[in-house]
């Protein structure tokens, strides 16, 4: 490389390092200034709101959710096995490949026995293949059966 060359370089690397600088400062000014303050501060309490409408949504629709999903208790034997299970809970299933649909209703039991987990359409938890084995509990709402649904 020759020298004439080399000062066209250095020149360019001095333009470009005094471009930076004053781009920096420029940056800098408008960091410090009372409007970009005010705009990050404008941001900041748009984006709370939104968090805050988007948590009651979420809130609400869970709410929604739980007070349409049904509820059981209680100990039941099978029938065919003879090994008793307790109700854990009925859930909403999210899942779009059979044989269970997305929005079916599923029952989560557990043997009493091992502790193991199973999970069961209600139409089939209540087609026979259980009996209750403890008292009924007061409350007429509980148990349902799928035609109660």
């Amino acid at each position: 490389m020759q020298q004439e060359e080399r000062d066209i370089i250095n020149k360019l690397l001095t333009e470009q390092s005094k471009c930076l600088a004053e781009l920096g400062n420029k940056i800098s000014t408008v960091l410090a200034s009372p409007q970009f303050k005010e705009a990050i501060t404008e941001i900041t309490l748009q984006n709370k709101k939104i968090h805050e409408a988007f948590t009651a949504a979420f809130i609400e629709m869970n709410k929604k959710m739980a007070s349409n999903t049904p509820t059981m208790s209680g100990t039941f034997r099978h029938v065919k096995r003879g090994t008793d299970y307790t109700i854990d809970r009925v859930i909403n299933v999210q899942n779009s490949g059979p044989p269970i649909q997305d929005g079916e209703l599923l029952l989560v039991y557990e043997s009493i026995n091992d502790k193991a987990g199973y999970g069961r359409r209600l139409d089939e938890f209540a087609d026979g293949r259980f009996v209750r084995i403890d008292p009924e509990p007061e409350d007429p709402e509980l148990p349902f059966w799928p035609e109660d649904v």
